[in-house]
């Protein structure tokens, strides 16, 4: 009898543990910290102030609007203080505008985590987010179908890129996960990791 209950323990001590990893290595995923700006950020995935943790700097008080893109419908959608459309937050664009009172860290996590693997875009520009799939990868690496004509930030102002875009690093260190940006292509398309960003491996030679 010992014997069994001493088993069943280990067995239920293994099961918690397992799950622990899991759920912690899942919302690890999804959590950013970011440094925002007074003003408006394109940031990935925070649709409500709900999603700040109450260790952040910057506080759900701190956040006075949050917008959303509808892309079917071309245009913002009010998301906080007040919603003034009934939407479904998975119709809208996966990076959001939120207004900060005051420059500082934010922390938070993001309810909608979509990566670039199999990413839908269509003509013309798109909001994408710095996700982790993509940390330190250069654009040829998960540009799937896409023909890529501009990319845009913005940080105070819009910062756009136009020139060698294939070869550019987006997310070339941490602090840059979590921010959103806008992606213009010249046709309807899908993002896709090559490989999860490696190179196939070199031809041998003749």
């Amino acid at each position: 009898m010992g014997m069994k209950l001493g088993s069943v323990l280990a067995c239920l001590i293994v099961l918690v543990g397992l799950f622990s990893f899991t759920t912690a290595t899942t919302i690890a995923s999804s959590q950013y910290k970011i440094a925002v700006d007074e003003g408006w950020n394109l940031l990935h995935g925070l649709a409500s102030v709900n999603q700040i943790y109450l260790h952040s700097e910057i506080k759900s008080s701190d956040i006075t609007a949050i917008y959303g893109y509808s892309a079917t419908e071309k245009k913002y959608i009010l998301l906080y203080p007040s919603q003034k459309d009934s939407v479904d937050i998975s119709d809208l664009s996966d990076s959001f505008w939120v207004y900060s009172k005051k420059s500082g860290w934010i922390d938070y996590y993001a309810t909608k985590q979509i990566t670039a693997q199999d990413k839908k875009l269509s003509k013309g520009w798109n909001f994408v987010g710095l996700t982790k799939d993509i940390y330190q990868l250069k654009i040829k690496d998960f540009k799937g179908t896409c023909q890529i004509e501009k990319i845009a930030g913005y940080q105070r102002q819009w910062s756009i890129l136009t020139d060698n875009l294939d070869e550019r690093m987006l997310a070339d260190t941490e602090q840059d996960l979590g921010r959103g940006m806008i992606v213009k292509v010249s046709n309807d398309c899908t993002l896709s990791l090559t490989n999860g960003g490696i190179s196939n491996p070199p031809a041998i030679p003749n």
